[in-house]
């Protein structure tokens, strides 16, 4: 224990957060693009990587950064993905001194689209040019 009533967590590997986001519900089906999304982010994942918190959200990537991470949209659907949050919630947690990850992962920068993360000015969020595909 390292602190009273903590426990600690064995895993020392690379703790990574998932950002995924798919367009208006009448223009993807987030059921099939969300875990679509997932599996090419974990293929894409370095050796002892763990995703260990899914943000996503179900909405148009052409609006502005405060305005994104605010839609119910993906209530509407039954994706089976553990959802920790939007956008918003990613930016505020890469913020604290606690969060829970080391790093980002997106299937595309497309995802992201206008967000900027490296400029974001958020500590954790460092922006790198690598697909989410691994060659064969």
């Amino acid at each position: 224990m390292s602190r009273a009533g903590e426990r600690e967590d064995p895993f020392d590997g690379l703790r990574v957060a998932r950002w995924g986001r798919t367009s208006t519900e009448d223009l993807q089906d987030p059921t099939l693009s969300l875990p679509r999304q997932l599996d090419n982010s974990r293929a894409a994942l370095p050796p002892g990587a763990l995703i260990v918190a899914h943000f996503y959200d179900v909405e148009s990537g052409r609006k502005n950064l405060e305005d994104r991470g605010h839609s119910t949209a993906h209530e509407r659907f039954n994706i089976p993905i553990p959802r920790d949050g939007g956008i918003q919630d990613l930016l505020a947690e890469a913020e604290r001194s606690n969060r829970r990850f080391d790093a980002v992962i997106c299937e595309s920068i497309d995802r992201v689209a206008d967000l900027h993360l490296a400029g974001h000015g958020a500590p954790g969020l460092r922006r790198h040019r690598r697909p989410a595909q691994r060659p064969p």
